[in-house]
């Protein structure tokens, strides 16, 4: 594409950088030079703590006429790096560069006539990397020609980090590089590209120049990093990097897979010689010699396949050996020497990294009680779009704006036997700092002194409604939006009292919110009334869908969270997007209803929030859980009704469901729930044809996490029979995986 071109689009280029002091002017310098010119410069320094971002302020002032942004961030990694570079970005591409990269001038230029494709997302270049004349650096230098010399295909499977541009799109598409893969996540990104059915181009003329590693300390430690990298990408893409290792070059298919492989083996095979060896100990000290016919022939044969392969090994290292030698002008012989050592040496730490790697995978797809998910933004998003609003929003002083003059906001509250709290929520809602509201109460048949409670408040803000009938808290909370007058409605349990500034908290939140997010749903964290302990943070739903509470401690900091639910306890909504979303499911009739009500709500594209800094109190003295008769009757029946409605796989559900059935007949029968067990089979067989469980056209994957660990279900079971628990969280994770 011709520089001149008027329709050239803009492509933003992203260096993520940490204390690169000695090569982060020369990287700058060659995007500079770009001869493409309709382009930006997003540097992201990620808390270098030398020179580094001096000397980017520098070139930025001396370059003031180029769109140049630089952004300094705590130290979070490459992929936050990446991941805030493509949010900051306006261009339609992205382009990344590492700080040590050197790009050729016509890089753009090469790269972009590709995207006239619109099946291309991802073009990557070739890496050169380049020496200091050090036998290490030209080792590294030989080894990237030699993997990628043969590989003439344009479309290829895997592009590098430096030097690879993206469509932004695409990118938002996927949800941008994952930040828990702090190496390696090029390939993870190519790999999730490719299985999308995108195209991945390879462009033989964009080339990238990059630092070689100097010393020989580095470069076994980048071998034991590559190998855990490409085995974790190999077990979460299995299909994708095989045929990305053996459809390139030979080089690269023996350097990446059958290498690790022969010297995992010789690794495994010297514990093994060494206990053969003492479990025989007795007839090496009784003969003398090991060879001797005596010692089991397993022992022998181990010896002789060590030998062998170390044997293969040791004269194949010649080879990049040989050409190491080659480059040098003196000291052939010792480069020969010393890269022979370096190459064994860096395939132990290969071998090393493939058996922790795949030890790791095993444990932590199939034995780990403890696998983190990503409930949260990506930190990239946090910083960009929710840390300033949760700057404003913690700096308000909420009792001195006048809310009088602000929307109206009616709180729906169903109440049912709620003598002992009813007065104490009402009187926080009058407390808070937030005026102009109307309370409007659902009362279902209470038995109790509920209803005189309510009438004996004669503010004209509270508008009652008292029922003949118990017709379940979904239903009444839907009969409580209709008659309300407000903007925002606020549905809340008759249990929850609010602290001062909770209420006017959601409602200037919602307004920052806003200005990044069209479809927002908020609820307050919610405490526990003895020792104020914190009960909901993030709302969780697993695999088996399962909805429980979780208490990410390492997540404290942030104010603003992502949940895959919000807590009927308090959900703050606009009125028009609550009945947009066709209200709350009446035949769920409690429990449960937020949840499905939540899953809805994402399959719209609403987002999700709990504020942190804001709560309310959950005044229930025996709220640690406990399951009655009632309450698990209908958990259960709706959790399974949830599962089956919206997974969009039914046969397989309906699996996980049967086999997970023992597990839940054994916990009714620890618990005296049989019986109600019993009235859930019957009630699907009533209901089996039902509209209930037709799929919806539409389907919604509830989540594939594995998470049990707070989950009340488990936590049923009286402290008796907790050795259970261990067992059956297992067994959840291992049903996840059908």
């Amino acid at each position: 594409m011709s520089e001149e071109s008027n329709d050239a689009p803009l492509i933003s280029i992203v260096v993520g950088v940490r204390n690169m002091e000695d090569t982060i002017e020369s990287c700058i310098n060659s995007l500079l030079n770009q001869t493409y010119k309709n382009k930006e410069i997003i540097i992201i320094n990620d808390g270098s703590d030398d020179k580094t971002l001096p000397i980017i302020q520098k070139i930025k002032r001396e370059n003031n006429k180029i769109a140049f942004k630089v952004i300094t961030t705590e130290k979070k990694g490459i992929s936050h790096a990446r991941n805030l570079g493509y949010e900051l970005a306006k261009g339609e591409f992205v382009a990344y560069s590492d700080a040590d990269c050197i790009l050729v001038k016509n890089w753009l230029d090469v790269v972009i006539p590709h995207f006239k494709d619109p099946k291309v997302a991802l073009v990557g270049g070739v890496t050169i990397f380049r020496s200091d004349n050090s036998y290490s650096s030209i080792y590294r230098q030989i080894e990237f020609e030699k993997r990628y010399e043969n590989i003439t295909k344009k479309e290829v499977v895997w592009a590098g980090g430096p030097g690879s541009i993206f469509r932004k799109s695409v990118l938002e598409e996927i949800g941008g590089f994952n930040p828990n893969w702090i190496h390696g996540e090029d390939a993870e990104i190519s790999f999730l590209i490719y299985e999308k059915n995108y195209k991945i181009i390879k462009e033989n003329s964009a080339i990238t120049y990059h630092v070689a590693e100097k010393n020989f300390k580095r470069l076994i430690f980048k071998g034991y990093r590559d190998g855990r990298a490409y085995v974790r990408a190999t077990f979460f893409h299995p299909k994708t990097s095989l045929k990305n290792k053996f459809n390139t070059s030979w080089y690269l298919s023996y350097d990446m897979v059958f290498q690790p492989i022969l010297y995992g083996i010789l690794l495994m095979l010297i514990p093994t010689i060494l206990l053969l060896w003492l479990f025989n100990i007795y007839y090496f000290i009784i003969v003398w010699g090991i060879w001797d016919a005596r010692f089991p022939n397993v022992f022998r044969i181990s010896i002789y396949i060590f030998i062998i392969l170390f044997s293969f090994l040791f004269f194949y290292s010649f080879i990049p050996s040989y050409y190491v030698a080659k480059r040098i002008k003196n000291k052939k012989v010792s480069y020969f020497i010393k890269s022979i050592f370096l190459h064994i040496i860096r395939g132990f730490a290969w071998g090393l990294s493939l058996i922790f790697g795949i030890i790791n995978a095993i444990r932590y797809k199939f034995f780990s009680l403890t696998k983190l998910d990503d409930y949260k933004l990506l930190d990239s998003q946090y910083y960009y779009k929710l840390k300033p609003i949760e700057n404003k929003i913690t700096n308000i002083d909420y009792s001195s704006i006048k809310s009088e003059e602000m929307d109206l906001i009616s709180i729906v509250i169903v109440t049912y036997n709620n003598e002992k709290t009813i007065k104490a929520v009402l009187n926080s809602i009058f407390n808070s700092f937030f005026k102009n509201l109307e309370i409007i109460i659902i009362d279902c048949n209470s038995q109790d002194k509920t209803v005189e409670i309510v009438k004996s408040f004669k503010n004209l803000k509270i508008r009652p409604f008292f029922l003949e009938k118990n017709i379940g808290y979904a239903k009444a909370n839907n009969f409580g939006a209709k008659k309300s007058k407000g903007k925002f409605v606020i549905f809340l349990n008759p249990d929850a009292v609010f602290e001062k500034n909770t209420i006017s908290g959601l409602y200037h939140t919602y307004q920052e919110l806003r200005k990044n997010y069209n479809k927002i749903i908020l609820s307050p964290k919610i405490n526990i009334l003895s020792k104020g302990l914190q009960i909901f943070k993030i709302g969780t739903i697993n695999s088996m869908g399962f909805a429980f509470f979780d208490h990410l401690d390492g997540y404290k900091e942030k104010v603003i969270q992502k949940t895959d639910f919000v807590s009927g306890c308090c959900i703050f909504i606009a009125l028009q997007d609550f009945f947009d979303l066709n209200a709350f499911n009446s035949k769920y009739f409690m429990y449960y209803e937020d949840v499905e009500f939540s899953i809805r709500a994402r399959y719209r594209r609403y987002k999700l929030f709990v504020i942190n800094n804001l709560s309310i109190t959950h005044l229930k003295s025996d709220l640690d859980y406990k399951l009655n008769k009632n309450k698990y009757y209908f958990v259960e029946r709706n959790r399974i009704i949830t599962l089956l409605r919206y997974n969009p796989r039914k046969k397989k559900n309906i699996i996980k469901i049967i086999l997970f059935e023992p597990i839940s007949i054994i916990h009714a029968l620890f618990n005296g729930f049989l019986s109600m067990r019993a009235l859930i089979y019957s009630y699907f067989l009533k209901n089996r044809k039902t509209k209930s469980f037709e799929n919806l056209k539409n389907k919604v994957v509830i989540s594939n996490k594995t998470r049990t660990k707070d989950l009340f279900f488990f936590s049923g079971f009286k402290p008796q029979y907790q050795f259970l628990l261990i067992f059956f969280e297992w067994y959840l994770k291992i049903l996840n995986k059908i």
